[in-house]
């Protein structure tokens, strides 16, 4: 591409962020978030073995794959907001707590650094950027059913 057209669609692109700042600055980045977490469109490992797949397999695959995500992902939520609650809200005095809380709350922080990083300030999205925050979150998600496996509530037959 020469300078001349690399101007032309520069032009066009300031001219779209004029027109509604908002969905640039806030709704692409926030799209991008998401993405981030969920992407299966250039996870290779599925691609290389779908590939010899047909058409419907593959599809039903790739949504097993997307829902198994989606469920590691929810329980990785909550084991965040657990370990908080442990440390911060109801501390309860437990060696185990603590350590598993800390270490939670540190997967917290390098999980919502990358995801601000790439997603928001890079906007930039590979999937290759989450792998290194996969163990944080699949220990957060762990740590999540642990602590609702561990609720009374959650056996009571209210």
């Amino acid at each position: 591409m020469t300078k001349n057209e690399d101007a032309v669609f520069m032009r066009v692109a300031e001219a779209r962020i004029a027109q509604d700042p908002l969905n640039y600055y806030l709704m692409v980045r926030a799209y991008n978030s998401v993405h981030y977490w969920v992407n299966l469109a250039s996870a290779s490992y599925l691609l290389q073995n779908q590939a010899k797949l047909s058409r419907s397999a593959s599809k039903f695959v790739t949504g097993l794959f997307l829902s198994f995500k989606a469920i590691i992902l929810c329980f990785a939520i909550y084991g965040f907001y657990a370990a908080f609650k442990i440390k911060f809200i109801s501390p309860i005095p437990s060696k185990y707590n603590e350590l598993a809380g800390y270490f939670v709350l540190l997967g917290v922080v390098f999980v919502l650094m990358r995801t601000f990083l790439f997603a928001f300030y890079v906007n930039a999205v590979e999937f290759r950027y989450v792998t290194p925050a996969w163990p944080f979150v699949i220990f957060a998600a762990v740590f999540g059913m642990i602590s609702i496996i561990n609720q009374k509530r959650f056996f009571s037959s209210t």
